[in-house]
């Protein structure tokens, strides 16, 4: 990680100390992952405060029925489903 990231995730965590859930930095991409209560005083934060002018990324995960079968079969055939 870079200087400027560290110092970008430094400022994040010392502004959200419970907000950030997880940071990644693969392949010179910084990922931050923020606690949905944390996240429009982060993305403010990050506008106002470090000069971010474009939101790229945004999107949620519903994991609720993670698990649960869609539909369920009696038995299955050795041959597939034709």
């Amino acid at each position: 990680m870079n200087q400027a990231s560290e110092s970008l995730i430094s400022s994040l965590q010392e502004a959200f100390p419970a907000g950030i859930r997880e940071v990644i930095d693969d392949f010179h991409e910084l990922t931050v992952v923020i606690t949905p209560d944390a996240l429009h005083e982060a993305c403010f934060a990050l506008r106002d405060q470090h000069g971010f002018e474009q939101l790229v990324d945004l999107f949620g995960v519903d994991f609720l029925g993670h698990g649960e079968a869609e539909w369920e079969t009696v038995s299955a055939s050795s041959t597939g489903f034709s």
